[in-house]
């Protein structure tokens, strides 16, 4: 899959599942996050991809994402003290299922 088939990809799942709000936030940090990987001299397209996809499961209900962090074997601490970064790991298992696992992924799902 080339990087604009994922990236359109991406997009249309993020217009599906995100609000119109979250969804023109993951633009603009798209938008920003390939402009400082230009700055620093970092991999572009990849800098993008993270930046749409960071929010990705953002919206996905707590009690889902908490289950999912249970069944994942997520530390039990995180999920009890620190619920609101659950969406982070999340949203790289929901990257892995849809687009399989690249190299250079790491990266993207690190973001």
């Amino acid at each position: 899959m080339s990087h604009e088939e994922r990236r359109q990809a991406i997009i249309r799942y993020l217009e599906e599942h995100l609000s119109p709000a979250r969804y023109r936030h993951s633009l603009e940090v798209a938008r920003l996050a390939r402009e400082l990987a230009r700055r620093f001299g970092v991999q572009e397209e990849g800098a993008e991809l993270a930046g749409l996809w960071h929010d990705a499961a953002k919206e996905v209900p707590m009690a889902e994402q908490q289950a999912w962090a249970r069944k994942a074997g997520l530390d039990a601490d995180i999920i009890r003290y620190a619920p609101q970064v659950l969406h982070g790991p999340l949203a790289a298992e929901r990257w892995k299922e849809l687009f399989g696992e690249l190299p250079g992924d790491e990266a993207i799902l690190e973001a």
